[in-house]
């Protein structure tokens, strides 16, 4: 029996899903592994722009909550992590029909989630070690579920700009 366009539809999310869980968990376990052991060390990959550097950030973008208590703070992101995760499946769920464009998104968007919940079950914070700069300017360390859910965010926007309906053409009065 062949499959509905809206099942590869789900396949599709959750093969992208995980391949975003999968790349950065790898990506982790090798900073983890590496880069922890160069403490002050940097990585250049682009040099005076791109480096690699281990940090831990017990809170969310630009670490806030992080002077929250661990438990706190655990409880909380587990808690949004998953309603988050489950809040884009329920939208997947109810669309009528496929949207390439965000189903890449929340593949992203899922996959990102679940990468940094997976560090939060374990350390109670998010290994990070991409390091942007330039000049005396600095980016808040990240990593590859970082990435994958502003990509996610961003092809959220883009197909919801496109999805939107068209104003019809008024004519001109003569």
């Amino acid at each position: 029996m062949p499959l509905t366009p809206k099942q590869k539809g789900w396949i599709f999310l959750g093969a992208l899903a995980l391949g975003v869980v999968l790349l950065d968990q790898g990506t982790k376990i090798w900073a983890e592994s590496d880069l922890k052991n160069r403490p002050g060390q940097n990585i250049t990959l682009i040099d005076g722009y791109l480096d690699l550097h281990y940090a831990r950030n017990p809170g969310a973008a630009f670490s806030i909550f992080k002077d929250w208590s661990p438990t706190a703070r655990g409880i909380f992101f587990v808690v949004v992590s998953l309603a988050a995760v489950g809040a884009m499946i329920v939208l997947y769920r109810r669309m009528p029909e496929r949207r390439p464009l965000y189903e890449w998104a929340l593949g992203a968007l899922i996959g990102g989630a679940l990468g940094n919940l997976i560090d939060r079950i374990r350390f109670n914070e998010v290994i990070d070690f991409l390091d942007m700069h330039w000049q005396k300017h600095h980016w808040p360390t990240y990593n590859v579920a970082d990435i994958a859910i502003v990509a996610g965010i961003g092809l959220v926007l883009i197909d919801s700009f496109l999805q939107r309906p068209r104003k019809p053409e008024r004519g001109r009065k003569s």
